[in-house]
Formats: C-alpha cells, structure tokens, sequence
C-alpha cells in the first residue's frame, strides 16, 4: 500500500458520508427521452450526460440553474459511442473531467473517450478495452476509486477491483479481485449501477428498482461491506443514478418512457 493510500485511509474514517436514511425526493422531470440507461452529473451539478443504448448514443446536457433538473437543455449529441448499448458512464480523473468511459451491454467492454470539454462527452472516438471483467453481464456497473489506483465493475452479483499501477489508466490493469455479494444485498436482483464515496467506506449498489447502502470496513474492499439497512426501494425502472454531495439523481430507463429524471436529497452520517 502507498504512503498516500495509508494517508488517505487513516483520515477517511472522520469524513461525514452521504445517507439513503430518509432520502427525501425533491424534483421530477420528463426528459423525453427513451431506451435510457446510465446517468453521470458534474461535481458543480451544472453539467449531466446519459447514455442511450438505442441508438448507441451518450447525450449531454447543461443545467442552467445548477442542480436544477428542470433547467436542461440538451447542449450536444455523440453518437455510435459504443455499439451494442453503451450502458453505465463515468466521468474524471476527479476534479478534471478530462475523460469518459462507457461499459458495454453483454461484455466485458470499457472504452475510454477524451472530452475536449469537461464533464462533457466529446467525442465517439477513444480505446476500447476488452478484457475488463470476470464474467459478462446484460447491464454491467464501473466505477473508479478518487484516486484512480482502483477500477471496478459490477456483473450480476459479482463485483471486480482491478489495482491500477498508474492511476486513471486501464492499459495497466493489474489481477482482478471479485466479491460475491449474493449473500451481501437485501433486496438487490443484480447489481447494474454503483457509486463509492470518496473516503472508501460507503457505496450505493442499485437494481433497476432499489438502491441499498453499504459500509465498507477497509476502504474499498467490498469483502468487508456491510448493508446499513438504508435504501431507497421500488422507485421504478432506474437504470442509471448519480450522487453530487448530500443530492441523488437517478434516471428512467423504460423501453417506452420519458426518461424520468429525478432528484432525491440526502442524509448525512
């Protein structure tokens, strides 16, 4: 373990965390879009993009009032970003937004993208990875670390850590380690979407109907999480969810909808 991880570990444990307890839905907005799937939202909340596994497509769009869903405007469209259903999104390195990447439908596919703009997706053009998972799953979950020195995946029920010898870049991967979180999760049918707190020790796992909290003993190692009992259930089709602070959005992602986008504050602990 680095110096900086040791650090970084030992102080993460003051941090305040953000809470599903009494998770109170606070805006509802129809995007008018269908077949959405994943969801990511800036760090200024002024910025979101969703993928769209039909036509292949991630959509950018600009709050004008930051952190207020129901001033959107759909700022551009990158098409043929992955075929074969882009599906979950993320954005970094943390406090750059300099890169996007996008799992794949059905694959162990990641491909990375560099955005001229940050926190906007700016082109369709990047590297694709392929090796990037323990098994294939319909609607696969990615994630990274704050520091860039872990990549994960979630598939079904199983999530995989990869280390990474330099931070924010795939192309040095190292032997994945998996968690089986069946017996882990309350409610959960699979795991398609997730979110890690920046300490390490909390993260949100969601289906396409709940989203469950779970502590983590030894930061970002999933082998030691625990459900907290907070969760936000039977909420409908989500398919994609984003954290920013104490705000959750998440996304509709109905065959026939109109993309939902909904925000939920949060609790602290």
């Amino acid at each position: 373990m680095s110096i900086s991880r040791f650090i970084q570990m030992g102080a993460a444990s003051a941090l305040k965390k953000p809470s599903l307890a009494g998770a109170t839905q606070v805006q509802s907005h129809g995007l008018g879009q269908s077949y959405v799937s994943g969801l990511f939202v800036s760090p200024n909340e002024d910025k979101f993009a969703i993928t769209l596994p039909l036509p292949d497509d991630v959509r950018n769009f600009t709050m004008s009032t930051a952190g207020d869903i129901t001033t959107e405007t759909v700022t551009s469209t990158i098409v043929n970003v992955m075929p074969n259903d882009p599906q979950s999104i993320y954005m970094g390195p943390v406090g750059q937004g300099t890169r996007t990447w996008v799992g794949q439908r059905n694959s162990k596919n990641v491909k990375e993208l560099t955005n001229s703009t940050a926190w906007e997706t700016t082109t369709a053009t990047g590297t694709t990875y392929t090796t990037l998972g323990s098994s294939t799953d319909t609607n696969p979950a990615l994630w990274f670390s704050d520091d860039g020195l872990y990549f994960f995946r979630g598939f079904d029920f199983s999530l995989d850590r990869f280390p990474l010898s330099t931070a924010w870049d795939l192309s040095t991967a190292g032997t994945v380690s998996t968690v089986d979180m069946t017996n882990k999760v309350n409610a959960l049918t699979k795991i398609i979407r997730m979110w890690i707190h920046s300490s390490g020790e909390r993260a949100f796992l969601s289906d396409v109907n709940n989203i469950e909290e779970f502590d983590l003993a030894t930061p970002y190692d999933f082998s030691t999480s625990t459900y907290t009992g907070n969760s936000l259930t039977s909420i409908g089709k989500v398919h994609g969810f984003s954290v920013v602070g104490l705000n959750l959005y998440t996304v509709q992602g109905t065959v026939q909808g109109d993309g939902t986008l909904r925000k939920f504050t949060l609790s602290e602990t």
